[in-house]
């Protein structure tokens, strides 16, 4: 107790942050990395305009955007408390992964509101929007790089929430020919869902690209237990099918 007559104690129970994260029961598509490889990650992203801010937030919650030299430590001593509540019973709890996500989805907010807003998970209920919010990764692909290549084995759907991307398919004659551009709420790799082989190069254009990258076989897993999301996917095909035959006629 100090002069103010106020009792500080905390939970004796210590978790790691990445420990917590990367565990199973919650879901998260996170790497977890070495301090050094991390800071490297750091600086890496922080070259990219629309992740600086999210870069910022982590200097600055680390306390590593402090100009002084010197910075107050404070330690809670806490033991004599904790033993007497542990006399009277009372036991500090565990964490429990699978409570908290809800806390997950509320950070992964502006995430799961960007798939929400995509046809293709139109109508499909929050809890399976959420577990795909949570199984996928944002990547920024620059442009000029590409994001599948063609007759490369697919592993990753991606959802496209930012930029443009060009779909091209190579010809008998071995030259590459535009067959689409696609934008904001669009995706790529639908082969990932079969554990095929990518049909079409996909290359980044005009611009970052921003996207949702999901393990394809973790995503068919969860078609199989959402039939509104694999009527959706029907619809999405069938559309994008009706696109490229008007492009056939068109040149016709």
């Amino acid at each position: 107790m100090i002069h103010n007559q106020i009792y500080h104690c905390h939970n004796t129970f210590s978790v790691k942050l990445s420990e917590l994260l990367t565990s199973p029961a919650l879901g998260l598509a996170v790497e977890k990395l070495p301090f050094a490889e991390f800071i490297d990650r750091l600086k890496e992203e922080y070259s990219v305009e629309c992740r600086r801010q999210h870069v910022e937030n982590i200097l600055l919650h680390r306390g590593w955007l402090e100009s002084e030299d010197e910075s107050t430590v404070m330690v809670t001593l806490s033991e004599r408390t904790a033993r007497l509540l542990k006399r009277l019973g009372v036991e500090w709890p565990r964490v429990d992964e699978a409570k908290m996500t809800d806390m997950m989805a509320m950070a992964l907010r502006e995430r799961l509101d960007f798939i929400k807003s995509i046809d293709l998970f139109k109508g499909v209920p929050d809890g399976v929007a959420r577990e795909i919010a949570f199984m996928s990764k944002e990547r920024v692909v620059r442009a000029g790089f590409d994001v599948t290549w063609e007759g490369d084995p697919a592993s990753d759907f991606h959802l496209i929430i930012s930029g443009n991307v060009e779909l091209q398919k190579t010809s008998k004659a071995g030259w590459l020919g535009t067959i689409m551009i696609l934008g904001s709420g669009d995706f790529i790799g639908l082969d990932a869902l079969f554990g095929g082989r990518s049909n079409v190069t996909a290359e980044a254009i005009m611009g970052d690209l921003r996207l949702l990258s999901i393990d394809g076989a973790k995503l068919s897993q969860r078609l199989l237990m959402a039939p509104e999301l694999c009527f959706n996917a029907l619809a999405a095909v069938t559309a994008n099918s009706e696109r490229l035959e008007g492009i056939i006629t068109n040149i016709d």
